[in-house]
C-alpha cells in the first residue's frame, strides 16, 4: 500500500479508506469521516454522535457538555517535582434554586464482599480514608485546618478524636465512651454503664470532678469543689479547695433546706436534731466515745472503751466541778483534778437505818446549804 505525506495534501484533498475519509476541515484541523471527530491544535473535538474508544471500552457524547464512558478510568500522573494535581476540576454554581452536586458515583451493588469500598484514598499504599459500600468510614481520617485555630480531627475504626493543635487539648468518643482531655484511656472518660447510669472511670486510674465557683489567670486563681478518689489516702473525698482566692464552706441541702454545713475551720453545724441508728456512736479521733450500748444505757469512755478519767462541767479549771472515776468509786473533783469539790443535795443511802445504841468514837463533817460545817457522831462498822 502506498503512503503519502499528509503535509503535502492540497486544501481540498482527501485520504482514507472507503467510508472513512480523512480530510482538512479548516486551518490546523483534520476531520475523520464525513461528520466525525476533529483533531487540531485545540485537541480532539467530538461531534454529537461520535465515539472514541477501543473494542472493550469507549467514550461518547452523552449530552450537551457531558461525556459517557463505558470502561474504567486510570490516571497516571508520573513523578512530579512541583504540585500538579492529578484531578483538578472547577465548576461555577450560579442558581440559588438548584441543589448542585459536584461529584457522584452510583454503584449498583447486586453482590459484593463485606470489604467492598466506594472510595479508598492511600499514601504509599496504606489506606488513610475509605468509605465502605455497606455504609460508614472504615479507616483513618485526618482533617487539618491551617491558620490561627489549627485543628486536627482523627478518626479510625475505634472512634473519633479531636485535638486543638495550638493548645494540645484532646477529646473523642467511641462505643466505649466519651473522652475529654485525651484519647480513650488517657483522658477523663465518661461511660454509660447501664440505662440511665453515667460513670467516670478509666481502668485503675483514680478519677476526679472539679466544680468551680471562680477561675482566672489561667486557672492559677480559683475556688472549687472536688469529688475524687485519693490514691494516697485510699479513700473517697469531697473537698473544697482554693488558690489565691477565698476558702469556702461546704453545705448539705435537703429539699432546698440547709441540713448541715462545714465551716472552713472544719466545724460542723447541724440545722436540726440528728438521729443515729442502733449501735451508732460519736467518736473524737483518739480521745473519746459517746454511745448508747443498750436500751436506756448511755456510755462515755475513752477511745478504747475501757477507761474514762473525768467529766468536767462548764470548764477545766478549779472554778468548775467534775465527776471522776477511780476504779469503782465515783468522785466529785474540781475540774482541774486538784482537790475534791462540794456536792449539794439530799443524801439518801441505799439501805434503811438500823436501831442501835452504839458509843460514838468518830465524827464526820457535813456542810449545810448555808455553808455551816457540822460534825456528826460516827461509829466504825
Amino acid at each position: 500500500m502506498a503512503t503519502r505525506n499528509i503535509n503535502s495534501l492540497a486544501n481540498a484533498q482527501v485520504i482514507g479508506y472507503g467510508d472513512l475519509p480523512i480530510a482538512r476541515s479548516a486551518a490546523n484541523r483534520i476531520i475523520i469521516g464525513t461528520a466525525g471527530p476533529v483533531i487540531g491544535t485545540g485537541g480532539l473535538l467530538l461531534q454529537s454522535a461520535d465515539t472514541v474508544g477501543w473494542s472493550d471500552g469507549a467514550i461518547s457524547r452523552a449530552a450537551a457538555n457531558s461525556l459517557s464512558m463505558n470502561a474504567s478510568l486510570t490516571l497516571v500522573g508520573g513523578t512530579r517535582t512541583t504540585s500538579v494535581p492529578l484531578i483538578n476540576g472547577t465548576q461555577t454554581w450560579s442558581d440559588a434554586l438548584v441543589a448542585f452536586t459536584a461529584a457522584t458515583i452510583n454503584v449498583t451493588d447486586t453482590a459484593s464482599a463485606a470489604g467492598s469500598l466506594l472510595l479508598d484514598l492511600r499514601v504509599g499504599g496504606t489506606s488513610l480514608f475509605a468509605v465502605s459500600s455497606k455504609g460508614g468510614a472504615v479507616q483513618r481520617l485526618f482533617f487539618t485546618y491551617d491558620g490561627s485555630g489549627a485543628v486536627i480531627t482523627h478518626m479510625n475504626n475505634q472512634g473519633i478524636y479531636f485535638k486543638a493543635n495550638a493548645g494540645g487539648y484532646y477529646g473523642g468518643f467511641s462505643s466505649s465512651g466519651l473522652s475529654i482531655g485525651g484519647t480513650l484511656g488517657s483522658g477523663a472518660t465518661l461511660i454509660g454503664e447501664a440505662n440511665n447510669v453515667l460513670a467516670l472511670r478509666n481502668g485503675t486510674n483514680a478519677q476526679c470532678i472539679n466544680v468551680y465557683g471562680t477561675s482566672s489567670s489561667g486557672n492559677a486563681v480559683y475556688e472549687r469543689l472536688a469529688l475524687r478518689y485519693s490514691t494516697a489516702n485510699s479513700r473517697f473525698e469531697i473537698a473544697t479547695e482554693h488558690a489565691g482566692a477565698t476558702a469556702r464552706p461546704l453545705a448539705f441541702m435537703v429539699a432546698g433546706t440547709l441540713a448541715a454545713s462545714i465551716a472552713t475551720t472544719g466545724i460542723v453545724t447541724w440545722t436540726n436534731d440528728q438521729a443515729y441508728g442502733g449501735g451508732a456512736q460519736l467518736s473524737w479521733s483518739t480521745r473519746g466515745v459517746l454511745r448508747w450500748t443498750d436500751a436506756g444505757v448511755f456510755r462515755i469512755s475513752d477511745i478504747t472503751s475501757a477507761d474514762l478519767n473525768r467529766v468536767c462541767w462548764g470548764g477545766t479549771t478549779a472554778s468548775y466541778p467534775s465527776w471522776k472515776r477511780s476504779t469503782t468509786i465515783l468522785q466529785a473533783r474540781l475540774a482541774d483534778d486538784s482537790d475534791f469539790c462540794t456536792v449539794q443535795g439530799i443524801h439518801r443511802t441505799h439501805a434503811n437505818a438500823v436501831a442501835e445504841t452504839p458509843t460514838a468514837t468518830h465524827t464526820l463533817a457535813f456542810v449545810d446549804a448555808s455553808g455551816t460545817v457540822y460534825k456528826l457522831l460516827a461509829v466504825a462498822a
